[in-house]
């Protein structure tokens, strides 16, 4: 009886232990885009005027600016799946090709990456649209 207690308890230990590795690996970052991975910026679109006073800023913005800012921060390895974002929360959509797809990048208060199928949230968002607002407003 006394041995099948110890197999139990470290059967549990290490099933905990597992546990919290996971969701540790999960919770890391890794970058948003990879360096060197950007291929396209397809818009960049301001909507802090509102919805209907939306702004398209793609031509204004400088891209590999924007590339390197994008290649420093990083995102969750993992996230939900997409949906929807109401445009008031938004004031920077951005739509972007890497060598690996393509990714959507919505700053305000609704702050995360997605690549089609899942969303993922982006650490120090609130730096990096300031960081990206500076760069539209120049």
């Amino acid at each position: 009886m006394e041995k099948k207690k110890k197999i139990w308890i470290k059967t549990a230990a290490v099933l905990l232990a597992a546990v919290l590795g996971w969701i540790v690996y999960q919770r890391q970052g890794v970058p948003m885009i990879e360096q060197g991975s950007l291929r396209e910026i397809i818009y960049v679109r301001d909507y802090r005027q509102g919805y209907e006073d939306m702004v398209d800023v793609t031509e204004r913005i400088d891209g590999e600016k924007l590339a390197e800012l994008l290649e420093t921060y990083q995102r969750r390895r993992s996230g939900p799946s997409i949906t929807s974002v109401w445009l008031g929360d938004v004031q920077i959509d951005m739509f972007i090709r890497t060598i690996d797809g393509f990714y959507e990048v919505i700053l305000g208060n609704e702050n995360h990456v997605s690549d089609g199928k899942n969303q993922y949230e982006i650490f120090d968002s609130d730096i990096l649209l300031q960081e990206v607002l500076a760069l539209i407003d120049g």
